[in-house]
């Protein structure tokens, strides 16, 4: 029985049942053919908003489609930390520190921790939330608009 504050829980025919918590819509959703994810959507108590729902059943495939873009910034993000571990100045992965030469060796490295869909959010209503071994300590977050990389931000709150 639901309390008088609660929603239930809404379902759509793309992307499954969403159940209310802390203000978003959560269910989830295959960010590649192998790897389901925690997926927020933004809305009101009733149900999430139509326009947000559209984008995150599109999300895996802008996500697809700026993927390139993606490793590239994820492999300068990385090389900063490679260079203080080659220094002794970084005492994070002991000897396991990935020994990367190319951007497309990251994703070896990286899991996906959710993505968040707000479509009120115009400069950027994609977000996905990354974890990479070499960066212990921060959320990294990829912002996406219309199937490009907006922006991947180094320290997103977790």
């Amino acid at each position: 029985m639901l309390g008088f504050f609660e929603s239930k829980p809404f379902t759509d025919s793309r992307l499954g049942t969403f159940e209310r918590r802390r203000g978003q819509w959560v269910g989830a959703a295959a960010l590649t053919s192998h790897e389901r994810v925690e997926l927020r959507v933004a809305g009101d108590r009733k149900a999430p908003d139509a326009e947000s729902l559209r984008l995150a059943a599109d999300a895996p495939a802008q996500y697809a489609s700026a993927r390139a873009a993606i490793a590239r910034e994820l492999f300068e993000h990385y090389e900063p930390y490679h260079d203080a571990w080659r220094r002794d100045e970084l005492e994070m992965l002991g000897d396991e520190f990935p020994e990367l030469s190319e951007p497309d060796e990251v994703w070896a490295h990286v899991s996906v921790e959710r993505i968040d869909v707000d479509a009120r959010r115009l400069a950027s209503p994609i977000e996905v939330r990354l974890r990479v071994v070499w960066d212990e300590e921060h959320t990294l977050g990829v912002l996406l608009r219309d199937a490009e990389l907006v922006e991947l931000n180094g320290s997103m709150a977790p």
